[in-house]
């Protein structure tokens, strides 16, 4: 959405406005789901944007293919839920509840209590490894193989409860937002923190992080949205100040970002590299209430709002990526496609241990290793010829032969007597063969000469009498 030679702004535009302008297909998307008797909301759309996940505060769990309009499960579950989570496709979901976290299937079979994921508060899941992650009050952070059911890590805080978490697409690094307005980075086979960054003056309300890993938007209760660079030492960008705290985050793929306080909803544009001086969009819930949760449907520009009214779908122009990778999430799969992608995507897991700050890194070498040891190697040498220890770090000895010849390793005694006792032995049973083959060839030889003396010389001789 573009304003024509900047005469009007676009943040004046209604969602009315768009709907006059536009064909059937993109008004039906525009809907809103009154449910007050449950909310508020929160919600998640799946990685191919086609179904939606409902979750109300008082226990109300929905399943939609929203596309066609279609309930696909419905539970009530008369217990507080703090966070919903689509697992690796729509057929598992799972949901933080009062006391652990559930695992369903899409006719709502309960199939997994995670006795070991206590008071939750925010659930993620990673794709490429099967993870699920949840963190809550206890402020520790708990890794769950989906594919084998292990609990891979719990990884301590130590900070508090914890209400904010987000994970980097690009290096399925965990980010937790904690109330003393810093930020840790999390790996699951580590137990300290990879980074820690001091980013608000109070609570850390929303993390938000661009799916190419290069930028990171944080809001605080001290009222300031923050903008941060991951790629170059973690440096501050942008700060933006607003007159109400920010209470959700979210971004688009093309890079909107949508921010809410209240009943408000801003949407900004070019906001990283420049500062933005007013907001792409605006708009605000009709009936009122407050936004508990942001998000952008994949492929879609749709912005999805929950709300303790119950929940929202709005038209931002813009906001999804029009070019579908159908190998990595499409919205028209068909049962045979899902079956096959599940069972590629479970060769293709990768381990817990592959996830660093740096994915690049991995099956790199470095001239750092090389360089330590040449200089462990001279040391050594220059050790040896003063007269005292000549014994690498490792425990390696260097033997000094000549300024030539270098240092060679000692490997131990070359000469092994057990190596020798199975060489003679083998030697004596070869000769006891060869010796036992030349009287076999001699008494052959023996027959052959005394049958050669009554060899017949005509037909009828074999049958004189000797």
């Amino acid at each position: 959405m573009e304003a024509e030679n900047g005469l009007e702004a676009t943040w004046k535009v209604k969602q009315g406005d768009i709907a006059e302008q536009a064909d059937l297909v993109t008004i039906s998307k525009m809907f809103s789901l009154n449910l007050v008797q449950y909310g508020p909301y929160t919600f998640e759309y799946s990685r191919n944007g086609r179904y939606l996940l409902l979750g109300g505060e008082k226990g109300h769990v929905a399943l939609i293919d929203w596309h066609k309009n279609k309930l696909i499960c419905e539970l009530n579950l008369e217990e507080n839920i703090r966070a919903v989570c689509f697992l690796h496709n729509e057929t598992m979901f799972s949901v933080a509840q009062k006391k652990n976290v559930y695992i369903y299937d899409k006719s709502g079979t309960e199939l997994h209590r995670l006795r070991n994921h206590r008071q939750p508060y925010r659930l993620e899941f990673l794709p490429y490894h099967f993870l699920l992650c949840s963190v809550g009050r206890e402020g520790i952070l708990r890794y769950q193989d989906t594919s084998t059911g292990e609990l891979v890590a719990e990884l301590r805080s130590k900070l508090g409860h914890c209400v904010t978490m987000a994970q980097n697409p690009r290096n399925a690094i965990v980010f937790l937002g904690h109330s003393n307005g810093s930020i840790s980075l999390w790996a699951p086979l580590i137990t300290e923190p990879l980074v820690k960054m001091l980013c608000h003056r109070g609570a850390v309300t929303s993390i938000v992080i661009d799916r190419s890993g290069s930028f990171m938007v944080t809001s605080g209760e001290d009222g300031c949205m923050k903008v941060w660079d991951l790629k170059n030492k973690y440096q501050l960008l942008q700060t933006y100040y607003v007159k109400r705290p920010i209470s959700h985050l979210a971004l688009s793929q093309t890079g909107l970002l949508a921010l809410s306080f209240g009943c408000h909803v801003q949407i900004w544009k070019d906001f990283v590299h420049n500062e933005a001086a007013e907001p792409y969009m605006l708009h605000q819930l009709p009936e009122g209430g407050t936004i508990a949760a942001l998000a952008f449907c994949p492929f879609e520009d749709v912005l999805g709002i929950g709300h303790d009214q119950g929940f929202s779908s709005i038209l931002v122009p813009g906001s999804g990526e029009a070019h579908i990778d159908t190998f990595a999430a499409n919205p028209y799969e068909t049962k045979k496609q899902r079956r096959e992608a599940t069972v590629q995507k479970l060769l293709d897991k990768i381990q817990p241990a592959m996830i660093v700050l740096d994915p690049d890194s991995i099956g790199t070498l470095t001239k750092s290793s090389k360089q330590e040891h040449e200089k462990d190697v001279r040391a050594a040498m220059d050790a040896a010829k003063n007269g005292s220890s000549n014994t690498l770090p490792d425990g390696t000895e260097v033997n000094i032969i000549g300024p030539r010849s270098g240092p060679k390793v000692k490997r131990g005694p070359i000469v092994d007597k057990k190596r020798l006792d199975m060489q003679e032995a083998t030697r004596k049973r070869l000769q006891e063969e060869r010796e036992k083959k030349k009287q076999r060839e001699a008494q052959h030889e023996a027959i052959d000469n005394a049958g050669e003396s009554f060899a017949p010389t005509s037909a009828l001789d074999r049958f004189k009498s000797k």
